[in-house]
């Protein structure tokens, strides 16, 4: 009788400890993916956000009616390249993380605004900024959806706690 007083608890002790770390380990897998989603699209904005500022440069720079010299436009070609090359690998890595209409989104984008080394004079800089603007707006909604961000509050919430390093 006392062995079964004794082992009576022991046992529900060691199946209540054994589901408290089974889902605490669940919630800690679960929140790491969901960082390395939000990590995935943070990159891809900024990407987005870099190519944006080429183009809007090279327009601000033909409003003006300047001519660029061949050294802006080398600079404003190498910034493109590397911005397009960031973007490339955002979407290669995160991939497998984020929503497959992102991916389809961003590939569009990609093909709407050509992968020709450097920027033709020729082209519609005022057309592909408002590309990437209509890609940020669409992005901003995926990936709301996606990382079950239900209001614009959220996204305050978690830089104030990555901030703090409490998250």
């Amino acid at each position: 009788m006392a062995l079964l007083q004794i082992s009576v608890p022991i046992l529900v002790s060691v199946i209540s400890a054994y589901l408290a770390v089974h889902l605490a380990l669940h919630r800690f897998y679960r929140e790491k993916l969901w960082e390395r989603r939000l990590n995935a699209y943070l990159a891809i904005f900024e990407a987005v956000h870099k190519i944006r500022f080429v183009f809007s440069e090279w327009e601000e720079q033909e409003l003006v009616g300047l001519d660029i010299s061949d050294e802006a436009a080398i600079a404003l070609a190498i910034k493109k390249a590397e911005a397009e090359s960031e973007l490339r690998k955002a979407i290669d890595v995160g991939e497998f993380l984020i929503d497959r209409e992102a991916v389809d989104e961003l590939r569009s984008f990609l093909r709407g605004i050509g992968s020709r080394i450097g920027i033709d004079p020729a082209d519609d800089c005022g057309q592909k900024c408002g590309l990437a603007d209509d890609l940020l707006k669409k992005l901003r909604i995926i990936a709301r959806a996606d990382l079950h961000l239900t209001s614009q509050f959220a996204w305050l919430r978690i830089f104030k706690s990555k901030k703090a390093g409490t998250r």
